[in-house]
């Protein structure tokens, strides 16, 4: 009751000094009630509607239920805006990565464009060199064929063959000296130790093969008596195994035109000599020496020429034949190992190299004699592709004749040390010829056949009494 007379009393005295306070400023308190009617009139906006302060003062407060269902709309739209903003962040971080890997690709794509216009320069070059080869192998194929056409054209000539007299004499002493130095470097080293080793069936087969080489005793219980006496049977081997390897090697290639032809050759040879000595029909056709030497020559040169495609090939073009040259390769291979496994392999020493293999020892000696036997078959090839002739003369040939220190078709081994026109060896007789003698017929344009031209001598050891 009194707190409610007291606050009466200081309501009464404030408007009592408001009331004394309009009288002192009677113009400020006009102008303040003006305001405050103004701003009553005119009111605040507050979500979208007029209130004014009236209604404001009148407006009973909101009740708790009211607060809470606003703060769970704040709390609610927070979180929708914090999700929002989560997603915004993720869409952020996508896009981050997708302008990352959008600049791999882009460098990936900068490496594969160098890398392919590196692959078109390296195609242009190829594709220059290749027309720069194609112009090429065109040019040479071109000169390749005028070659042939000139080759021929002058085939029957001797341009294309062997040389001349004195570089057919040159190539028949380097293969008398390769003969030589094989039989001295493989030979056994003593006759009388050979002839022991053997049995006698090989024996038998051991003397008939020296029998084209080797001037044998008849009527004596043995035979190569005189190659085994004391001065004589530790250089015998050496001369009957060159003597056997010439003969052998002149026999089945030098002094036959078609030995690379296998089981051909001994028919065309039969047409050859056919041909040569007017049998069969040959003759009443006019056929002379000397058109059977031509037909010999031209025969081989074609043979021997290579193919029109100028490719070398160890087949025939268009079969599945071996071509010549891979024909003469592999009959001297033959021959080479024909001889290493006939009776004169008992003339070559065993390897006794100390510490070698005797395997590598052995391949080592056949090697060296296919060398020969290929050597003598590319030199056979080139001596029968001229018009000009050869004939081997052995043994069998010179047997009966005497020696003679000036003879032209015999010259003494070198054992005799015989000087220039000494005759102490003159009217022996021949006891071993280590190389054949070798006559030349005929002239490079295929003329005069009948006067004998001594290319290579025989080179014979003689005996005095055999």
């Amino acid at each position: 009751m009194d707190e409610a007379l007291r606050d009466q009393d200081t309501a009464v005295s404030g408007n009592s000094a408001q009331a004394a306070h309009a009288n002192r400023h009677p113009r400020r308190t006009e102008d303040r009630d003006r305001e405050t009617r103004s701003g009553r009139a005119r009111g605040f906006r507050w979500f979208g509607r007029l209130i004014s302060w009236d209604d404001l003062e009148d407006q009973p407060p909101r009740d708790e239920a009211v607060i809470r269902e606003l703060q769970s709309q704040v709390w609610s739209a927070e979180s929708r805006i914090c999700r929002l903003q989560n997603e915004v962040q993720e869409a952020h971080d996508e896009a981050q990565k997708a302008r990352s890997q959008v600049q791999q690709a882009w460098s990936q794509l900068r490496v594969e464009q160098d890398t392919n216009q590196r692959l078109c320069q390296a195609a242009q070059s190829i594709r220059s060199e290749r027309d720069s080869l194609s112009v090429s192998i065109e040019k040479q194929e071109a000169q390749i064929r005028q070659v042939q056409a000139l080759a021929f054209e002058g085939i029957g000539g001797d341009s294309w063959a062997a040389g001349d007299d004195g570089t057919v004499r040159a190539d028949l002493e380097n293969l008398h000296t390769r003969l030589k130095s094989w039989a001295k470097k493989y030979a056994a080293n003593d006759m009388s130790e050979v002839l022991k080793g053997l049995d006698p069936d090989e024996h038998i087969s051991f003397i008939q093969l020296l029998a084209p080489v080797v001037r044998l005793r008849a009527g004596t219980r043995n035979s190569m008596e005189h190659l085994e006496s004391t001065s004589m049977k530790k250089k015998s081997p050496a001369m009957c195994l060159q003597g056997l390897l010439a003969y052998h090697v002149y026999a089945k290639i030098i002094g036959r035109p078609f030995f690379a032809l296998g089981d051909a050759a001994e028919t065309l040879h039969n047409v050859y000599m056919a041909i040569q000595q007017g049998e069969m029909r040959y003759h009443q056709r006019g056929v002379n020496e000397r058109e059977s030497h031509l037909w010999r020559s031209k025969t081989l040169r074609l043979l021997s020429a290579p193919p029109s495609n100028a490719q070398p090939s160890n087949v025939h073009p268009g079969d599945g034949r071996p071509s010549y040259s891979a024909a003469q390769k592999t009959v001297c291979r033959n021959l080479a190992i024909d001889f290493y496994t006939s009776p004169a392999q008992h003339l070559i020493k065993p390897p006794t190299q100390p510490g070698g293999d005797a395997q590598e020892q052995d391949n080592a000696c056949l090697t060296d004699l296919e060398a020969i036997s290929q050597h003598a078959g590319e030199l056979s090839s080139r001596l029968w592709s001229r018009q000009t002739a050869l004939r081997v003369k052995s043994l069998a040939e010179l047997k009966d004749e005497r020696f003679v220190a000036r003879s032209e078709l015999m010259k003494a081994h070198l054992l005799h040390r015989l000087y220039e026109d000494d005759d102490e060896c003159d009217g022996w007789l021949v006891g071993v010829v280590t190389h054949p003698a070798v006559l030349g017929f005929g002239s490079g344009d295929g003329r005069d056949y009948t006067a004998p031209r001594v290319w290579m001598k025989a080179e014979v050891w003689l005996a005095k009494d055999i």
